[in-house]
């Protein structure tokens, strides 16, 4: 997409800022719908079903993002982020060129590997009659595992994208690289958050924490965003910090007595938590201040002040929604 970003920056002589910050929330959005990791993290680790976290996530979308296009705005008009000078733009249609794919094989491909995985979710939830049908379901769970799904995907692009276009495998085998670069450091940091995630279970750390903040009387909601904020700024990993606060939470003993919409709730003030602050220990840090050409000052003051900023705003949304309607 940044691409497409860089062109109408160039275009309307914007700041980057106008367009990155609203593109970058509508992604976070998504993350709280399944197939996602996030809904599927709740459901596993409180005992809530996905589809309660998943109408939850929905009556969130609209005001989640209309949040996040507010606070852009102003941080836009603050900041003026130019497009980097070696920027790759996005090409211009030629008149009579070939026609490019259609919109339809896109969106296809791009829903491949989330289908895939809603297969295998449902074919897990089913019960087979016959030992063929149990075949036939453990074949459908095997190929929606997420990365099994995503490398079906990728070659689906491959082969209907570049293959079927006349691209050669020269060109495809320079194109993956340069996508699947900025994966690698994403790789290494969720790793080492995972292996800190370990050493404060082992510690007690983690729930020494739970417990400080359960002790104060605080709302389990809250306390939930806090956990999860403070392991996020610490650990930097969304996934990481989500998950051990899920962890902590989920011991807390009066977690059973709650009704299944409180729970979602709980979940997604875990969500909330773990998507704010994003710093220097955090790999989408790093990447957005790459793809902008800033600076370091630049991105504390655009990228972590706005992620944090729609955290807490989206938070108290949700709050509210736990008292209305939880």
């Amino acid at each position: 997409l940044m691409p497409i970003v860089y062109s109408i920056a160039k275009k309307t002589n914007k700041s980057l800022l106008y367009y990155v910050l609203p593109m970058t929330a509508g992604l976070g959005i998504g993350s709280a719908i399944p197939p996602t990791p996030a809904p599927m993290l709740i459901t596993g680790s409180l005992p809530v079903d996905l589809g309660t976290v998943t109408i939850l996530a929905l009556v969130l979308v609209i005001p989640k993002y209309l949040i996040s296009y507010a606070v852009a705005v102003p941080f836009a008009k603050r900041l003026y982020v130019p497009v980097p000078e070696n920027a790759v733009l996005a090409p211009e249609k030629k008149e009579g060129a070939a026609g490019g794919p259609s919109f339809g094989l896109v969106i296809s491909i791009v829903l491949l590997p989330i289908l895939l995985i809603l297969v295998s979710a449902s074919a897990g939830m089913m019960t087979a009659d016959s030992a063929g049908m149990q075949n036939f379901l453990d074949f459908c769970v095997f190929i929606g595992q997420p990365y099994l799904a995503l490398i079906i995907a990728n070659v689906a692009g491959i082969i209907f994208l570049c293959v079927r276009k006349g691209i050669t495998m020269e060109t495809v085998e320079s194109v993956l690289a340069k996508s699947l670069q900025p994966v690698a450091m994403i790789v290494l940091v969720t790793s080492a958050g995972g292996v800190l995630r370990y050493v404060l279970d082992y510690s007690g750390m983690g729930t020494l924490i739970g417990n400080a903040l359960q002790n104060a009387n605080l709302s389990i909601i809250l306390v939930a965003y806090i956990i999860s904020t403070l392991m996020r700024i610490g650990v930097g990993s969304t996934t990481v910090a989500l998950t051990m606060t899920l962890g902590i939470v989920a011991s807390f003993p009066q977690i059973s007595t709650y009704s299944p919409m409180y729970l979602a709730c709980i979940g997604m003030s875990a969500m909330f938590g773990a998507t704010s602050f994003s710093h220097v220990n955090d790999s989408g840090f790093w990447l957005t201040k790459e793809y902008m050409g800033i600076d370091l000052k630049t991105a504390f003051k655009s990228w972590t002040l706005y992620g944090g900023f729609c955290s807490i705003l989206s938070f108290i949304v949700l709050y509210a929604i736990s008292f209305i309607w939880a």
